[in-house]
């Protein structure tokens, strides 16, 4: 947010579901999942489609590399302040 990023936080558990309906609605230039349990199997066909359509990130714990892959997302493996820093970089229209 400090940033002059428009942030739609969707809270811990959010379905995939809702976050499409969302992101549907909102059009979000980068959508960043953080997840510290592995997502149930059934999610990761789903954010593939979500991947598909908008740009995506994940963060976390319990996200790999090879999670992230099979997702079709990037990978976020820095603290929260220096991966906006790298989003930043990396995905300059995001801002705003």
């Amino acid at each position: 947010h400090e940033r002059g990023w428009r942030i739609d936080y969707l809270g811990a558990n959010t379905p995939v579901e809702s976050m499409r309906r969302l992101a549907d609605s909102t059009k979000p230039r980068l959508i960043v999942v953080s997840a510290v349990h592995a997502a149930p199997a059934a999610s990761v066909p789903e954010l593939r489609k979500l991947a598909a359509d908008f740009p995506m990130v994940l963060a976390g714990n319990a996200v790999t590399v090879d999670v992230a892959a099979d997702v079709g997302a990037g990978h976020l493996t820095e603290s929260p302040v220096r991966a906006a820093d790298r989003v930043a970089r990396e995905h300059p229209t995001s801002a705003g």
